[in-house]
């Protein structure tokens, strides 16, 4: 594989996830803006449950077609598509009989009918074509992009016409349901494979083998992402709710993109150095130094810039939710750090380091619990958060086990890692030291001083990782294999 056509692919993947996250940010930004808090926060539990389903059940079939050396067979193909679908069986019964028990959590026996309606989806999702994914193995993105943006694009549009009948929660639901249909119908017209079931024991139990961790790991998932708002919606209200989950589920976008960023592309690239033992090494401390980067990035936009486009975006109703911004910043800040060992990890085909890391950011849950007790105020949920996923990114870069020494990836991030706490704390104070005002030149100054220090980051990182100093450095016009 070519420099070249590895960075056409990333740009064309990296558009498209852009794109779809554009469109996803786009419509709850508009149904935001036109609808109650209360129906927002009815919207957001919605949202939640389904969470709940699909991350319970999450077989990641995709990533395994990706990750094994012969997921592009027409036998491995087949094989997920039997999985797939009966996950979706499962979902759906699932789904459907939990709606009652799930409704009085929320106190929302009204909306009993809009949770049994969410049934379908994951019944839908399950006859998806993985053709597409399978592609990604050779680097041939363009199905796969087209997979990601159409359906949003295509959802975005019947946001307005979902406005102007239904005004209130029923126009996410919309919305909601329509992604999985047209995700369906767009998987099979790019398809070049036909669809089919097949039915291998081996491959089954290889891709059940592959799934338990990630199935165990889905429920943590949902612990992590949505056990918060549970506990809001169940202990608070649905205004309440709609404050905290317009801030998570704007910050938690930019860090989704970025792990389905490096599952798609820097996935299939390490899990070929793993099985080649060619150039591994080099590669892991390559996504640990970029995730460094990438976290300085995203934090400081976050707390600079945040509480002003927060209010901008969405509106003076969710200016409640400002004191929560910061807490949840720096939660999400930690995740992304995490991108690094989870990527290698799955490379390895050793998922349960992911799983025990998510098991540890649980322990965020019963600390959350007590917070609601104590009284105490509702950002010290996003705290929790923050202090279960420092356990999680210990607990992963403890059980990472990989062909090489650690002492040396360890030795060259201890300085960025510094200069990023550094760079993270001078941020978060400024957040706590300005929160509500909104002066330019206040922002202008905190932009340039934290630009400052992003930039000498960066040279750290460079001098730091030799690997990709010199990545950089023999980066030419001549074809390179990597």
């Amino acid at each position: 594989m070519t420099i070249k056509k590895f960075i056409i692919g990333s740009s064309a993947l990296v558009s498209a996830q852009l794109l779809s996250s554009a469109c996803s940010f786009l419509r709850n930004v508009m149904i935001a803006r036109e609808i109650s808090l209360i129906d927002f926060g009815i919207a957001s539990a919605l949202a939640a449950t389904l969470a709940f389903v699909e991350m319970a059940s999450a077989v990641a079939v995709d990533k395994l077609l990706l990750q094994d050396s012969e997921g592009d067979s027409d036998l491995m193909l087949s094989s997920a598509h039997t999985l797939s679908v009966a996950r979706g069986i499962l979902l759906a019964a699932i789904l459907y009989f939990s709606a009652w028990p799930i409704t009085h959590i929320f106190n929302l026996q009204e909306t009993l009918w809009a949770f049994q309606l969410m049934a379908l989806l994951p019944l839908i999702s399950g006859f998806i074509n993985f053709d597409f994914v399978t592609k990604q193995r050779q680097m041939n993105v363009f199905p796969a992009a087209i997979n990601i943006v159409a359906p949003q694009v295509l959802a975005t549009v019947l946001v307005i016409p979902g406005l102007h009948y239904f005004p209130d929660y029923r126009a996410m639901l919309i919305v909601i349901i329509a992604v999985p249909v047209f995700s369906l119908l767009i998987s099979h017209i790019t398809a070049t494979r036909r669809y089919k079931l097949g039915f291998d024991y081996s491959i089954l139990l290889k891709m059940l083998k592959f799934a338990w961790p990630l199935m165990i790991s889905g429920l943590l998932m949902f612990t992590i992402f949505q056990g918060d708002k549970v506990i809001i919606g169940g202990f608070y209200d649905m205004a309440t709710l709609a404050l905290y989950s317009v801030v998570f589920s704007s910050l938690l976008l930019p860090t989704m993109i970025l792990h389905r960023l490096y599952n798609a592309m820097a996935l299939p690239l390490i899990a070929r150095s793993f099985h080649s033992k060619v150039d591994f090494q080099t590669h892991s401390s390559i996504i640990v130094s970029s995730t460094i980067v990438l976290c300085a990035i995203i934090t400081g936009i976050f707390l600079i810039l945040g509480p002003s486009l927060l209010i901008l975006i969405f509106g003076e109703k969710f200016s409640g939710s400002l004191p929560i911004l910061p807490w949840i910043a720096l939660m999400l800040s930690v995740r992304v750090l995490r991108i690094a060992p989870s990527v290698i990890t799955l490379a390895m085909a050793e998922p349960r380091c992911e799983l025990y890391a998510n098991l540890a950011r649980t322990i965020a849950i019963p600390l959350s619990l007590i917070a609601v007790h104590q009284g105490w105020p509702i950002y010290s949920i996003a705290i929790m958060g923050f202090i279960g996923e420092i356990c999680a990114l210990i607990t992963a870069f403890t059980l990472l086990k990989v062909p090489f020494s650690r002492r040396s990836l360890v030795a060259s991030m201890r300085t960025p890692l510094l200069l990023l706490v550094i760079f993270v704390g001078t941020a978060f104070f400024y957040s706590q030291l300005f929160i509500g005002i909104d002066g330019l030149v206040t922002i202008l100054a905190a932009a340039i001083f934290l630009a400052f220090i992003f930039i000498i980051l960066c040279l750290v990182v460079y001098r730091s990782v030799p690997d990709l100093r010199n990545m950089i450095n023999n980066f030419s016009d001549t074809p390179q294999v990597i």
